[in-house]
């Protein structure tokens, strides 16, 4: 009972471990004492702690197996059973570690299984270097401590799980609190290389972004040799943007070369929605294993700064349309009250396409008004035209292509990635040019005119740069009804 105890009092899976082979050799004649885990998903076995009364046992413990190595006999402690060998001496085919067992001078050993929820978690080992050393009793009396020390390396097993998740809990709060607060996104980057290598200890590290089809060392941290190297060195080679845009994390704990002392290596790609915004890499000059759990952390912070580079990415979207929505809100209220003004409507025109071509980011763009009388478009006003395609829209005649539809059938018209003929038929001699948008000048009884926009470059119009186009037309109407 007051082994129980001792066991259920103990802080952590190890100490509960100890316990119980430091108090067991009061009721059981025992040389060797050891308690092992079982890690069925990697087929490795773990030694929780082991205490040996005058025994070398170095040779046994100082090395790795898998569990078939170890235990053989796995499938008789799944079922619950004590497996007993009575005499080493007398067994002609042994496993490894019974080997080493026997050469420490061990003869005899029973092995308890550690069941928690029906399921086997490790054993339990006592042995004597003398054969057939345990009676019946001392099975009962292991078997009682077993059952306790199952259940007491669970529940510690459990706590420094919980533990752990809140130390990582913690430390990602952390790392995202401190993503939130940059501005720019190269200082999102230099804090999630910062946070990262204090936070796994990393001795340097780099961040890679997209530079057309390469990838560039943007911030780089870490010793001088290898921060001079990289800076210089400036993209990344060949076979790590291949790496990159493979998007799967890679973890190296030993790298197949040597370079500046790099012995362990991780690339985290950063990545968002199906877009790569970049990578970050961390270098250790020792060593280092990446167990599972820091394995999910590392990745969990990539992914929270590809959703931290993304909102910043959004952000930024929202303020230059918000920016455009202010602009063409402010030209909308300045060309309404020149329009409105008395003035030469010719000057006021000219002015007002000047106006509406830098807000909607064109290079040149007219203004036809319909001559009722001869049943043709007139140039007024222009911008940006060269001089042969001016003479050729000086005057747009019904058979012309922009006719019909800005004309006859009052709409906008929308031409993306003109063709050069089109452009000739057109009467346009500036082959440069690639889109074109055009909006009936109209009254509420009648065409009035048409206004122009070109753009040499490929040029997506907004649905507010449209709106707006649309609301100068109606102005630009008012006016010349007006006058």
């Amino acid at each position: 009972r007051k082994i129980e105890l001792s066991i259920l009092a103990a802080q952590s899976a190890q100490d509960t471990a100890m316990t119980a082979l430091e108090h067991i050799q009061l009721l059981l004649p025992y040389n060797l004492g050891g308690v092992v885990l079982y890690d069925f998903d990697t087929n490795q076995v773990d030694f929780l702690a082991t205490y040996a009364v005058g025994q070398n046992i170095a040779p046994l413990i100082n090395r790795s197996y898998t569990i078939d190595e170890f235990t053989p006999y796995v499938e008789t402690l799944r079922t619950g059973q004590i497996y007993v060998m009575p005499d080493l001496s007398e067994e002609t085919e042994l496993n490894l570690a019974s080997e080493l067992i026997k050469e420490s001078g061990i003869r005899s050993f029973i092995d308890i299984p550690l069941i928690v929820r029906g399921d086997l978690i490790g054993s339990f080992s006592v042995l004597s270097d003398q054969p057939n050393a345990f009676e019946p009793t001392h099975l009962d009396i292991a078997n009682e401590v077993a059952n306790a020390l199952a259940l007491s390396i669970q529940q510690g097993r459990l706590l420094e799980t919980e533990q752990r998740r809140r130390k990582e809990m913690e430390a990602l709060e952390q790392v995202s609190m401190s993503l939130r607060q940059a501005d720019m996104r190269d200082e999102l980057f230099s804090i999630l290389l910062t946070e990262s290598r204090s936070l796994f200890n990393a001795d340097s590290g780099a961040i890679l972004t997209p530079l057309e089809d390469k990838y560039e060392y943007t911030i780089v941290q870490g010793p001088k040799n290898i921060t001079t190297l990289l800076t210089h060195q400036r993209f990344a080679e060949d076979e790590l943007a291949e790496i990159i845009n493979a998007e799967n994390p890679v973890f190296q704990p030993d790298l197949p070369f040597d370079k500046l002392g790099v012995v362990s290596a991780i690339l985290l790609p950063i990545r968002f929605n199906q877009k790569t915004y970049g990578a970050m890499i961390l270098h250790w000059l020792e060593h280092r294993e990446f167990p599972v759990e820091e394995r999910h952390m590392l990745n969990t912070i990539a992914d929270m700064a590809g959703i931290a580079v993304e909102r910043m990415h959004i952000l930024e979207n929202l303020e230059f349309q918000v920016a455009d929505r202010m602009l063409e809100l402010t030209t909308l209220y300045e060309l309404t009250a020149l329009l409105a003004a008395e003035g030469d409507l010719t000057d006021t025109l000219q002015q007002t396409l000047v106006r509406l071509l830098e807000t909607i980011n064109s290079f040149s763009g007219a203004i036809h008004l319909m001559n009722d009388e001869h049943n043709k478009l007139d140039l007024i006003t222009h911008q940006g035209i060269d001089s042969g395609t001016e003479s050729s829209l000086k005057t747009i005649l019904p058979d012309h292509i922009l006719w019909e539809q800005l004309v006859e059938r009052s709409e906008l018209l929308l031409l993306m990635d003109i063709k050069k003929q089109d452009l000739v038929t057109a009467g346009i001699q500036n082959f440069e040019i690639k889109n074109y948008i055009g909006e009936p000048i109209q009254s509420v009884r009648e065409i009035l005119g048409i206004i122009s926009v070109f753009y040499t470059r490929d040029h997506d119009p907004s649905l507010d740069e449209i709106s707006l186009l649309n609301l100068v037309a109606d102005q630009v109407g008012i006016a010349v009804e007006r006058t």
